[in-house]
């Protein structure tokens, strides 16, 4: 059913979870912009402004107030490439073909922790703050069985992850033998925190950025703290 303008705004600043002033200072517009928006039809200048700001609302639902106002997501990445199981290929083939929305929630025993800090900060953080919390969990059932979601910077793995991403990361127990070309969260004891491919060289690792003008670097393997699977990314919520 199509519905109002104003029904519509309202709609989208409640999945947004942002205020009026909030939204409208996001698109650099004010309030008053904002609520003149509810009384009339958006304007394609209006709608561009959106989809341009929030990334993950339809436009679609801007235009029409038909379907959902988050864009669905249809899973394709690594975490679906064969494994060689067959019963495990049929369930990831059966995951790859549905479409899923994710959606962030307050109840902690919903989905998988967003911590709403950089990955170099953030795991310094988990690491030696007990008291440190999410701040708010994103309920992605593809994702749901990872350890964290947390904010990727910088650009050494553009374009495969833009800056500003979030990454669906799961940790890995034993990391004496990684798979080479795969994306990993790495932390060190001299403190680097980096997302790289890596390529196991037994005693140590080398990690490769998917962006050329980024360089190499090899590191040991007894200078590793922890290391975390990338499962999956999407622009924040």
């Amino acid at each position: 059913m199509q519905r109002s303008t104003t029904h519509r705004i309202d709609l989208l600043l409640n999945a947004l979870n942002v205020s009026q002033s909030d939204f409208a200072e996001k698109l650099g517009i004010t309030p008053n912009n904002v609520t003149n928006m509810k009384q009339r039809d958006l304007s394609s200048r209006n709608i561009e402004k959106i989809v341009k700001a929030y990334p993950q609302i339809s436009r679609e639902w801007l235009m029409t107030g038909e379907g959902s106002p988050i864009k669905t997501n249809h899973i394709v990445n690594d975490v679906f490439i064969p494994t060689g199981d067959e019963k495990r290929d049929r369930q990831l083939d059966t995951l790859s073909q549905t479409t899923y929305t994710p959606k962030r929630t307050y109840n902690s025993r919903t989905g998988v922790p967003f911590y709403n800090s950089t990955f170099e900060l953030g795991f310094d953080l988990w690491d030696n703050d007990q008291n440190i919390t999410p701040e708010f969990n994103i309920d992605f059932k593809p994702y749901n069985n990872c350890t964290c979601w947390c904010l990727m910077i910088g650009k050494s793995m553009s374009p495969t992850l833009s800056d500003g991403c979030i990454v669906a990361l799961k940790l890995v127990e034993d990391f004496r033998i990684l798979l080479n070309d795969k994306l990993y969260g790495i932390v060190t004891y001299n403190g680097l925190r980096t997302i790289k491919r890596v390529r196991d060289m037994g005693d140590s690792i080398v990690l490769i950025p998917d962006n050329p003008e980024f360089s190499e670097q090899t590191i040991e393997k007894k200078d590793i703290i922890k290391v975390y699977q990338v499962m999956g990314n999407m622009n924040m919520l």
